[in-house]
């Protein structure tokens, strides 16, 4: 009796692990799209105060900085990490035109391994 009552408590023991197993498989997608969008909204978050304290070279650190960088504004379409802060730099040349910015993210949603769309709102109150 002894015997068979170890083979089975061993046997669920192993059908535990291998399900605990399984679960922390299927979790692993759900847990690096947390991390993602975390470090993505700790991005947004970093841009915002650097804004909002007249920091436009820091505020640009949550860009892509690269020629290839495009950026839609009111403007239209600009190209160029370089570009941006230029033309960010002549609309904006002090803390008082700048003003405080403050963004509401929406969604975030993972897109690939690199890619996420993020959804949200910014407004700037001077």
């Amino acid at each position: 009796m002894g015997l068979v009552l170890n083979l089975i408590i061993n046997r669920k023991s192993k059908i535990m692990k291998y399900l605990l197993a399984y679960l922390l498989l299927l979790s692993a997608p759900v847990l690096a799209q947390n991390k993602a969008e975390q470090a993505i909204r700790e991005v947004m978050r970093l841009q915002e105060e650097a804004w909002n304290k007249a920091d436009l070279q820091g505020f640009m650190e949550g860009y892509w900085n690269s020629p290839e960088l495009l950026f839609i504004g009111s403007k239209g379409v600009s190209k160029g990490w370089q570009t941006t802060l230029t033309n960010y730099q002549k609309s904006y040349p002090n803390a008082e035109a700048m003003g405080k910015l403050t963004f509401e993210i929406i969604k975030v949603e993972l897109a690939g391994k690199r890619e996420a769309w993020l959804v949200g709102k910014w407004s700037l109150q001077r």
